[in-house]
C-alpha cells in the first residue's frame, strides 16, 4: 500500500500505522517531490517510483487528508498510463473542488512550522533541517492550493471519516469521494479528531478499520483474479 503525505509533505507519519499492520501488509510511506514546477512530471514521477518498486499491479493506495487529494491525482495518472489500481483509501480527506487563497496556504504553512513536539523543535534548531522542512511544506502547500480534484477513477473508494470531522463537512458542504469512482464506494467512521487519527492516542483505532478494508480487498483481489484465470 503507498501512501502519500499530507500537508507537511513527509510520509514519515505513517510510521505509527505501518507497525500495526501486523506484519501482513506492506506500507510505503512516500514524501511530497518538491524539486519540481511541472506538476504533470512529478506525478509522472510517482508512478515511475511506485512501479519501480512493485513492477505489476494491482495497486492499493492510500492518503490521509491532504494526501487524498494527491492519491487520487496519482490514481488517475497511473490509470492513464495504463496500470491497474484497484482501491484507494482515503483518510479524513474530501474532494478539492476550490482553489485555496494565498493567505490560507501562509497561515497553514506557519501553523504547521509552529506546531511541533519538543523533540522536533530541537531538530528544527539545526537551519538546514528547518530550511529543508520549509521548503517541503511550502511546496506541498503551493501544489495544493492550485489543485482542483475533478474527474473519476475506476478504483473502489474507502473515505474513512473522522467522528470529529462530521459537523465540519455538513457546514461546509464538502463533497464525499463517492461522485469520484465509477466503481464501488464505501464509508467508514473514525474515532477521534482528525489531527488524532496517525497519532498514538487513536493510531491503533485506525489501523484496525484500515487492517479489515485491507483484507477485504485481498480477497476481491484474489477472487477476480480466479475469475480472470477461470478458477
Amino acid at each position: 500500500m503507498f501512501c502519500f503525505p499530507p500537508g507537511s509533505g513527509f510520509g514519515i507519519g505513517y510510521r505509527e500505522l505501518a507497525s500495526r499492520l501486523d506484519g501482513r501488509f506492506v506500507l510505503y510511506g512516500i514524501d511530497f517531490i518538491d524539486d519540481v514546477i511541472d506538476y504533470e512530471a512529478m506525478l509522472n514521477r510517482y508512478v515511475d517510483e511506485i512501479v519501480r518498486i512493485q513492477p505489476e499491479g494491482p495497486y492499493v493506495l492510500l492518503g490521509y487528508c491532504f494526501g487524498g487529494n494527491l492519491t487520487f491525482e496519482v490514481a488517475k495518472m497511473m490509470e492513464r498510463r495504463g496500470y491497474s489500481v484497484t482501491d484507494l483509501l482515503m483518510v479524513d480527506s474530501w474532494i478539492k473542488d476550490t482553489l485555496t487563497p494565498y493567505e490560507t496556504s501562509e497561515k497553514e504553512l506557519e501553523e504547521m512550522l509552529a506546531d511541533f513536539d519538543e523533540e522536533e523543535k530541537e531538530l528544527m534548531s539545526n537551519p538546514l533541517v528547518r530550511e529543508r522542512v520549509h521548503r517541503k511544506i511550502k511546496a506541498t502547500l503551493t501544489y495544493e492550493a492550485q489543485l482542483i480534484n475533478s474527474g473519476t477513477i475506476t478504483a473502489r473508494i474507502y473515505e474513512l471519516i473522522a467522528k470529529d470531522s462530521e459537523a465540519f463537512r455538513l457546514e461546509h458542504q464538502l463533497p464525499s469521494w463517492q461522485r469520484a469512482t465509477t466503481q464501488a464506494y464505501s464509508d467508514y467512521r473514525l474515532e477521534g479528531a482528525h489531527e488524532e487519527l496517525l497519532e498514538l492516542a487513536r493510531v491503533e483505532e485506525t489501523a484496525i478499520v484500515i487492517r479489515d478494508i485491507l483484507v477485504q480487498i485481498k480477497r476481491q483481489i484474489e477472487a477476480e483474479a480466479g475469475v480472470l484465470h477461470g478458477s
